[in-house]
C-alpha cells in the first residue's frame, strides 16, 4: 500500500487532518483530540499515524499484524443470514494513569436501539490471538487511541475498551456489508476505526452524519492505517457495501475497531 494519503472533501473543506510536520504519538493524540472536541470526529491518514508511532516503537510490523486477519472466525450471529463477516473480540480495562489490562473472556452486547439487526443478545466471539496482544504495534495503537480519548475527556476515571477485528468479504454476484445495521451509533462514548487492509474491492465508503442527519463527511479509507476517531454520542456512522473488482482474486476489507466507555 502507498503512504500517499487520499484527500476526501465535503464541499471545499479537506476532511483529513494533517498537522504540519512530524509529531510524536502524544502530540498527534492531542491535536486529534482538539478536532474531535470541535467537530465530533477526526480523520487521520495512515501515513501520519505510522510516522508518529515509529517515533515511539522500534519495530512496527504492519504486514505481520495484517496477516492475523486471515485467522478470523465466521460471525455466526448475523440475523440477515449473511456469511460475509469474520471477526475476533477482546475487552480491556484502562484506569487513568495505569496500565491497560485484558479482561477475562466475556460476551459482546449491544442494545437493540444501537444495533437493530444483531443487538439484544450476548454474542460470544473468538478472542484475539496472543501474537496480536503481545505485539508492539498492537500496544502502540491501543495506547494511541487511549491517549486521544483521555485528552478528549480529562475527567474520565477509567475506560472499558472493546476491541474488534473485522473482515468483510465479497465474491462474484454478492455484496459484503460492513455495517448491515445501517447508519448507527455504537452506544459508547468514543470509537476508533482503522483500515488494516483492503484487497480487490470497490465501495466501502465511510459516511459520518450528525444526530439530525446532516452529512458531515464521506471518507474513503484506502491506505493502511487510515483511521476515523469519533464521539459516538454525537456522530452516526455507516459504511457502504463492497463489491469484488476481479472475480479471480479474493476480495475483502479488514478493519480494527476500538470502542471506549467512560467508567
Amino acid at each position: 500500500m502507498s503512504d500517499v494519503p487520499n484527500l476526501n472533501t465535503v464541499g471545499s473543506a479537506t476532511v483529513w487532518h494533517q498537522p504540519r510536520g512530524s509529531q510524536t504519538a502524544q502530540q498527534l493524540a492531542e491535536s486529534a483530540a482538539k478536532v474531535i472536541q470541535n467537530k465530533g470526529f477526526v480523520a487521520l491518514p495512515g501515513s501520519q499515524i505510522k510516522d508518529a508511532l515509529q517515533r515511539e516503537v522500534d519495530s512496527l510490523d504492519w504486514p505481520n499484524l495484517a496477516a492475523n486477519w486471515n485467522s478470523l472466525v465466521l460471525d455466526g450471529y448475523m440475523s440477515d443470514g449473511g456469511r460475509y463477516r469474520r471477526r475476533r473480540y477482546a475487552s480491556f480495562r484502562a484506569p487513568r494513569n495505569d496500565a491497560i489490562r485484558l479482561n477475562d473472556r466475556r460476551p459482546h452486547f449491544q442494545k437493540l436501539d444501537h444495533n437493530p439487526l444483531n443487538g439484544g443478545v450476548e454474542r460470544w466471539f473468538e478472542p484475539f490471538e496472543l501474537q496480536v496482544l503481545t505485539s508492539p504495534i498492537w500496544k502502540a495503537l491501543l495506547n494511541f487511541a487511549r491517549m486521544t480519548f483521555d485528552t478528549c475527556d480529562p475527567v474520565a476515571a477509567a475506560w472499558t475498551i472493546e476491541a474488534h477485528q473485522f473482515r468483510v468479504s465479497t465474491e462474484p454476484g454478492k455484496t459484503g456489508l460492513p455495517t448491515p445495521e445501517g447508519a448507527h451509533r455504537d452506544g459508547v462514548d468514543y470509537v476508533f476505526m482503522m483500515l488494516i487492509d483492503r484487497q480487490n474491492v470497490a465501495g466501502g465508503m465511510t459516511c459520518l452524519t450528525s444526530e439530525t442527519g446532516e452529512r458531515l463527511a464521506h471518507l474513503d479509507l484506502l491506505q493502511q492505517g487510515d483511521a476515523v476517531l469519533l464521539h459516538d454520542t454525537s456522530i452516526r456512522h455507516s459504511v457502504s457495501a463492497i463489491l469484488i473488482r476481479e472475480n479471480s482474486v479474493p476480495a475483502f476489507r479488514d478493519m480494527l475497531v476500538l470502542t471506549f466507555v467512560r467508567r
